[in-house]
């Protein structure tokens, strides 16, 4: 409640107010934010409903194409409430901590629009993101939403004091030193224990809250840690989020069983998680890991991937309705099944593994099922029905910092398949063909044409990020130079006045650490930092980059929630890098076996030196002529954990 106050106060000296609402080229009566809406309600017994959008975001103007722009819901919400406009802009910009209330109910993330409805006295009954104009896929839709709540409102008071409490059920994260416990702790809280993730409601992936969870892991072996991961990441490889006929992830999920997705695939979606699932494989040698790794890049490839460089996204719409390509009917899959001499017993037992009933399908394994028998036959009449129908429309738009998230993603599961490393050394290089002009780097590109925006702060730190990597596996000394390059650049033109910024400082929008889709510049370039730091066995930058952290650490560990990948710079910090060096050649055919120590950071330096030898950010510790010796020797000096030598 004191974080939805903090809100109130927030917007309410930011807006104006006014005593008539205004009807926009929708037909819905908006008022601004003021205290006399509020007021004006309590006199008429009405709630309120707060539409809070994005002007860049295509989810607010769908919904107010297909709801704000409708009879019968712009009539309820004139006659049941009063109802309220606010723009993110006019918020996030001159606000810092506004995302605490979305952030507080965990399955919003900070995603837009945002919809609420509030008492009279501003308590929370209703919060969520996009609504749909009516109900489908397991969600109700606005109109039902609104009857109801108005409904209840007039005459179920008990049920409206419940809602009110529960959505005050906020748990705070210890302010201690033990910050990987209290992460653990905070993400506990927000588990759905039964159907996995995050959130009571809409789930999207949240790799870096997985990745940090990880790192907790192999820090501590906390098997809270471990659980969350382990069973999140299965939920979704099952799910209805992961495409199981092709490979590659959805968005989003928009219900909280992880069944029913939304049909966009982006990028930086499977670019995220392919990691996750990479290092999982590793440490479990779960088969299932590796194949969503395979199958991932394996249609990524096939739909984005041209001339080296990965196109943006594909469209949620296809066939005339959302999930057109994607979906399947009982009708058309028991034809075709019919046609391949499957029994009826055999077709009802794919139905019931798949999830299929009447009506429109997407596709999800029910692990109560055993897997059939003809499993490839049955995978490839999937295919084969799919093969007749037309793929979504691609977003042809190259984007400099996704395509930077998907190289990253490449070097690291090379470890299953060393061809992903000359992916991503001939994307690379076609990334700074394309983006980098003159000294001066890009933003985005549409198809064949050439950018010509200048690059976002994100752009450059995501960017640094995958050539940093990319020298960890190749030791070619022209990345860490192009990347020490680009790290100057954006220093000298993103940091002005000790300030970050996102893009061109005359636009005054401040970088900060919050995640929304992904991690924000700021917190990765926190990592490039260091990491860039220990590789050059520079104390003054690493002295530099901790006193950074430090100056934040207050603001960071204000909220763990939204600040997963700047948390996990200050625990890194906590705990430090090691350096293993060799010859370039010896680290390169071990690296597979080095990416498996248990500490997880471990960064690799060539030196022309026959032994593996292990350093802190003081000194050498161990020098050995066996791998194995000296990860043994790193893992026992810098974990608490009992853990025996293999």
């Amino acid at each position: 409640m004191i974080r939805f106050l903090f809100l109130i106060v927030i917007v309410n000296s930011l807006l104006f107010s006014g005593d008539e609402g205004t009807t926009n080229e929708n037909s819905v009566n908006w008022f601004a934010w003021s205290e006399e809406v509020f007021d004006n309600a309590g006199l008429d017994d009405k709630l309120i409903f707060l539409s809070i959008d994005d002007v860049d975001c295509h989810w607010s103007y769908s919904m107010q194409e297909e709801s704000f722009e409708d009879k019968k819901i712009s009539t309820i919400l004139n006659q049941d409430y009063m109802a309220i406009t606010v723009n993110r802009e006019d918020i996030e910009n001159m606000a810092e901590g506004f995302g605490a209330v979305m952030n507080s109910l965990a399955g919003l993330k900070q995603t837009y629009p945002i919809n609420m409805i509030l008492t009279p006295k501003k308590e929370i009954l209703f919060l969520k993101n996009y609504v749909p104009r009516s109900d489908g896929y397991g969600a109700e839709g606005m109109e039902s939403v609104l009857l109801k709540m108005s409904k209840l409102y007039r005459s179920d008071k008990a049920k409206i004091k419940k809602l009110i409490k529960d959505n005050l059920k906020v748990k705070k994260p210890i302010k201690d030193d033990n910050l990987e416990r209290d992460f653990v702790k905070l993400m506990l809280t927000k588990y759905d224990k039964k159907y996995k993730g995050f959130g009571k409601d809409r789930k999207y992936p949240l790799s870096s809250h997985l990745n940090l969870l990880f790192d907790i892991y192999l820090l501590t072996g906390d098997k809270d840690a471990f659980m969350m991961i382990d069973e999140s990441l299965k939920a979704m490889a099952n799910g209805g989020i992961y495409d199981q006929i092709d490979g590659g992830f959805f968005r989003y999920s928009t219900n909280k069983n992880w069944t029913t997705p939304n049909f966009e695939k982006t990028l930086y979606t499977s670019a995220l998680m392919i990691p996750l699932y990479v290092k999982m494989f590793l440490i479990t040698k779960n088969p299932l890991y590796k194949k969503v790794v395979l199958d991932t890049i394996e249609e990524t490839d096939k739909r984005f991937l041209k001339g080296g460089l990965y196109f943006a996204a594909s469209d949620a719409y296809s066939g005339g309705f959302e999930g057109g390509y994607f979906t399947y009917s009982q009708r058309e899959l028991k034809n075709s099944f019919k046609q391949e001499k499957f029994t009826s017993g055999e077709i009802k037992h794919i139905f019931n593994y798949f999830g299929i009933v009447d009506g429109k399908n997407n596709l999800f394994v029910n692990k109560k099922i055993k897997k059939p028998k003809k499993y490839k036959q049955v995978i490839q009449i999937f295919k084969d029905i799919r093969s007749t129908r037309k793929f979504p429309k691609v977003d042809e738009t190259v984007i400099l910092s996704w395509n930077a998230l998907m190289m990253k993603a490449k070097i690291i599961a090379s470890v299953l398949d060393k061809k992903y490393l000359e992916d991503a050394k001939k994307s690379l290089f076609m990334i700074k063909k394309k983006f980098y002009i003159k000294d001066k780097l890009y933003n985005h590109s549409v198809g064949t044409a050439n950018p010509t925006e200048g690059a976002l702060f994100e752009d450059y730190s995501l960017y640094i990020d995958a050539l940093l990597e990319i020298y960890q596996y190749t030791f070619d000394e022209s990345y860490m130079d192009f990347a020490t390059v680009l790290s100057a650049k954006a220093k000298k033109k993103f940091y002005i006045n000790m300030i970050w910024y996102k893009d061109n400082p005359k636009s005054r929008k401040n970088s900060k650490y919050q995640n929304r889709y992904y991690t924000t510049a700021l917190s990765k370039h926190f990592h490039n930092l260091l990491t860039m730091s220990s590789l050059n066995y520079s104390k003054v930058s690493l002295y530099n980059t901790r006193e950074l952290l430090k100056d934040e650490r207050e603001s960071i560990v204000k909220d763990f929630f939204k600040s997963p990948e700047a948390l996990k710079a200050l625990i890194r910090v906590k705990h430090g890098d090691i350096i293993l060096k060799s010859k370039a050649q010896k680290l390169k055919d071990n690296i597979a076996e080095i990416k498996r120590v248990h500490y997880p950071y471990v960064y690799m330096n060539s030196e022309e030196i026959e032994k593996f030898i292990g350093c802190d950010n003081k000194s050498c510790f161990s020098f050995e002529k066996e791998l194995d010796n000296t990860l043994f020797k790193i893992d026992r000096k810098m974990l608490k954990l009992p853990y025996s030598k293999k």
